[in-house]
Parts: structure tokens; sequence; C-alpha cells
């Protein structure tokens, strides 16, 4: 009986490894699956953009930020999917402002802007990137609940949740931040997600912080700290700085 695999059914067995491990924070592991099956569909007629993206998110996610948007500009010459297209230029965008590069920001995500309509929740997430870039904090909150009214994916959902929070945080609306993170957390902790579990207690603990609660931001830091050790710690996404800035924490949206 002979038991080896079809190239088809070895490119999808590294696709759902690689989305696998991408889910719990293994990023070279998802990386390395990623590339075995670009390697092994490249002459076929699978559009291999979505891969390259979630190679750019894995980049991204480590702080290897250079590296993510050559991937990510790969992508973009390979896509044919409009909406793959805009959101390439959502990150690309997303990456100049972990920069701080906002002018070259906003050049992106108004060519995000340009493949999407209102019904996306990328074409919101693009015009509050916009909105933080111009400083206009209240509006970008309004666009980034109206993403959540587009977004299935669960750890999607708790990203937004959580920068919806980190926005109220830096607007010292503190009660509203703290709903936002706790609604992340009861989903991430529901749903096994523990990078946003990480990201859910650290923003507690900085909105606690900010409440001059310390005893209840110190129970959160070392919840974080608990959850940290099972996750890549060394990750911007999951740093205490990083996630109490826009400008870093955009890599939470990946």
């Amino acid at each position: 009986m002979n038991h080896s695999l079809n190239a088809s059914d070895a490119s999808d067995i590294h696709l759902n490894a690689a989305e696998s491990h991408l889910s719990m924070c293994n990023y070279r592991q998802s990386i390395r699956h990623l590339v075995q099956y670009i390697i092994i569909e490249w002459s076929s007629d699978i559009d291999l953009s979505k891969a390259y993206c979630l190679i750019g998110n894995s980049h991204m996610a480590m702080g290897n930020y250079d590296d993510a948007v050559d991937i990510y500009r790969n992508a973009l010459s390979l896509a044919k999917d409009p909406d793959i297209k805009a959101g390439i230029y959502l990150r690309i965008g997303m990456y100049y402002s972990t920069l701080g590069y906002s002018s070259k920001a906003i050049v992106q995500y108004k060519k995000s802007l340009q493949y999407l309509g209102i019904g996306y929740a990328d074409f919101n997430i693009a015009t509050a990137c916009i909105q933080i870039e111009n400083g206009n904090m209240p509006d970008a909150v309004v666009a980034m609940i109206k993403a959540l009214d587009y977004t299935v994916d669960v750890r999607s959902r708790c990203r937004l949740l959580c920068f919806i929070a980190l926005l109220y945080t830096i607007l010292r609306s503190l009660k509203l931040a703290i709903h936002y993170y706790q609604r992340s957390l009861s989903i991430s902790i529901e749903t096994n997600s523990r990078d946003t579990e990480a990201i859910a207690y650290i923003g507690l603990c900085k909105a606690y912080n900010c409440q001059q609660d310390l005893d209840t931001a110190r129970q959160f830091y070392i919840k974080y700290h608990v959850v940290s050790r099972e996750i890549d710690i060394n990750s911007p996404a999951h740093s205490i700085k990083d996630c109490s800035s826009t400008q870093q924490s955009f890599v939470l949206l990946s």
C-alpha cells in the first residue's frame, strides 16, 4: 500500500501547520511551514500572496519590520484579489506607523481604501489608522468599533478590542478601556488565544495603574508574566512598552 503524499496533500499539511503555529505564536515554525508550502505550490495556479502575508505577519510579530515589509511587497506583486491588495497596503502602512513615518503610513492607508468598501473591516481599520496619525483619537475609536462589526475571526476581534482599549486609555476614558480589555480577555481565555490574553493582561495593568489602583494593576502584571512564559516574550507585540503606545502597537493589528 502506497502511503506517500501527493503534492496537494503535502501543501495542505504545511499550510494547516503554519496557521496552527501562528495561532500559538510559534512564528519561526509557522514561517518554516509556509516556505515549504510556497515551494510546493510555486508552479501551480494558486494565489500565494496570502502565504506571503502570513510570513510578513510573523515577521511583524517578531519585530523584524524590514523583513516584514519586504515580504509584504512580494505579496503585493503576486496578489490578484483586491481584498488581499487592500490588506497588504494596510499592513505596509502599519509598518511605517510602527517606525513613526506618519506621512508614508497615510499614503499606504489611502491606497488600501481605494480597494475597499465601507462594509469591510480593513476599510474601517485603515480609516482609524489615518485618524490616529492625524491625532484624532475619538474618530479613530469610532472607526475601530465599526471594524468590529465586520470582523469574524476570533483572534482578530480580540486584537481589535485591545486596540480600542488602548485608545481609550490614551484618552483617559479608563472605565471604557477596562471594559474593552475585559471583553478581549474573556474571549481570549475561552478560545485559548494566549497572545491576546497576555496583551489584555498588560493592558489592564496599564489602565488600573492610570487609575492609581496599584494592587489590581500588580495582580494583572503577575498574570501577564505567567502567560508570557508560554509565548514568545521577546515579541514586541507582547512587551509592556509597545502595548501602551500607539506607534508600536500597530503590530497588534497584523
